[in-house]
């Protein structure tokens, strides 16, 4: 054996040990999903377990009907997702929608959707394919498989959806910050059209980023302030990951007729842990409800 043939051989031999213990740890990235599927963040099941253990007995809702739910994907608070997803659970929810930010913003379309069922700690999610196929045929959006499984908005948050609803189906959509309005608008009536009345929205997004505590505390009262009045137009402006998809969830709404909103959690990673850094992010989960 040559000498380069034993370094790549080595070589091999490392990686291997590399990614054996990452998924050991359960937090390999690796893309080991079969065809036609994507995979959960995180794969350990212990990591979502720890998040509902913190989660308690969840949020106290009111007796309104729920139709659509604003969440972080910041998984630093991931007991307050936890305890949003145990408080909606006891809904009898038969389709998930979520919507959220296209981070990387390169995926190939400004709207992105998926028909891939989805690997979970806790088994497989099941694509709601007769849905996304119709908006597809629509022209509402298009498929960019490599970009909807690398968004950590989406995949962090799936192990969370087929925890409360087992037997649910999923619509995961991905919005690029260049989507114009019209094109939301055109797939919110379609949303809402197409709705069976056992229907979810979610919006995984996160607030401020990047700014101090005070500052973020700031920005987040005018969000807040945004959301709960509807103000369709300050969307847009909103300091949060993805105004396209706040504006989304607002017109969802209010089409619906949730214009009812409850703030249960507001959280600030500057003042959680203020030592460890001088700049924060911000969360808020927020229920849209109609009266019964």
């Amino acid at each position: 054996m040559t000498k380069l043939n034993k370094i790549l051989l080595l070589s091999v031999i490392l990686l291997g040990f590399f990614q054996g213990g990452l998924l050991f740890l359960g937090l390999n990235r690796v893309d080991v999903s079969p065809a036609g599927t994507h995979r959960s963040l995180y794969v350990s099941k212990s990591f979502y377990d720890d998040a509902y253990r913190l989660a308690g007995d969840g949020f106290d809702l009111n007796d309104d009907e729920v139709v659509a739910a604003i969440v972080p994907h910041h998984l630093f608070v991931k007991d307050r997702s936890a305890a949003l997803f145990k408080a909606l659970s006891r809904f009898d929810f038969q389709r998930i929608i979520m919507i959220g930010p296209d981070h990387l913003n390169d995926a190939r379309a400004s709207i992105v959707i998926s028909d891939y069922d989805w690997q979970t700690p806790y088994g497989s999610l099941s694509s709601d394919s007769r849905l996304v196929s119709k908006i597809l045929d629509a022209g509402l959006a298009a498929t960019d498989e490599q970009a909807m499984g690398a968004e950590f908005a989406i995949s962090g948050l799936v192990p969370f959806v087929k925890n409360s609803w087992p037997e649910a189906d999923f619509v995961p959509i991905i919005i690029g910050t260049d989507a114009e309005r019209e094109n939301l608008d055109k797939l919110v009536d379609f949303l809402v059209e197409n709705s069976n009345g056992k229907t979810l929205l979610l919006t995984s997004v996160d607030f401020s980023h990047y700014k101090s505590p005070a500052e973020a505390e700031a920005q987040d009262k005018i969000s807040v302030k945004a959301i709960e009045d509807f103000d369709f137009e300050r969307a847009f402006t909103l300091d949060v990951d993805s105004p396209q998809s706040i504006y989304m969830i607002l017109k969802y709404a209010a089409r619906i007729g949730a214009n009812l909103t409850q703030l249960l959690s507001h959280t600030n990673t500057g003042l959680i842990q203020p030592e460890s850094s001088q700049t924060a992010v911000t969360h808020n989960i927020i229920v849209f409800t109609k009266p019964r």
